[in-house]
């Protein structure tokens, strides 16, 4: 929450940018404080840091998506995320810790509604990376 409150749209890890970055499909029609603004009253009162940042991740991912769009790219390009499933399931062989949803986006491979119902580790996706970019 203090990210978008409190610092400045031009405040990066690397230092301060001389303007605000433009973002399309965010930022470019509000400008960066505005479109800030929007995240704070979209959490209706929930300022804990998942909240806000579910919803700037589910404004990127869709910023992101719209602009593969736009330059004919999205279906030339594989998404796979995948959540945190959050402290009180690490470590644990309970439920929430052995269960985690993956979401995976690539029409020219993956029939949309496509549902795997194998077992999986997260040690696979490196070579499952691997594979759908053609490495051996």
């Amino acid at each position: 929450f203090d990210a978008i409150t409190k610092n400045t749209c031009r405040q990066t890890p690397a230092g301060e940018l001389d303007k605000d970055p433009i973002i399309p499909y965010m930022t470019r029609s509000i400008g960066c404080k505005a479109y800030r603004d929007t995240i704070v009253d979209r959490a209706d009162g929930d300022y804990r840091d998942y909240q806000i940042g579910a919803i700037w991740v589910d404004d990127t991912l869709g910023a992101l998506y719209q602009h593969l769009e736009s330059i004919g790219q999205l279906n030339n390009t594989f998404f796979l995320f995948q959540p945190d499933h959050g402290q009180e399931g690490k470590g644990t062989l309970y439920e929430n810790g052995i269960r985690l949803a993956q979401f995976l986006h690539y029409p020219d491979m993956i029939p949309a509604g496509s549902v795997f119902q194998g077992l999986t580790n997260t040690i696979d996706l490196a070579p499952t990376l691997m594979d759908f970019a053609g490495f051996d």
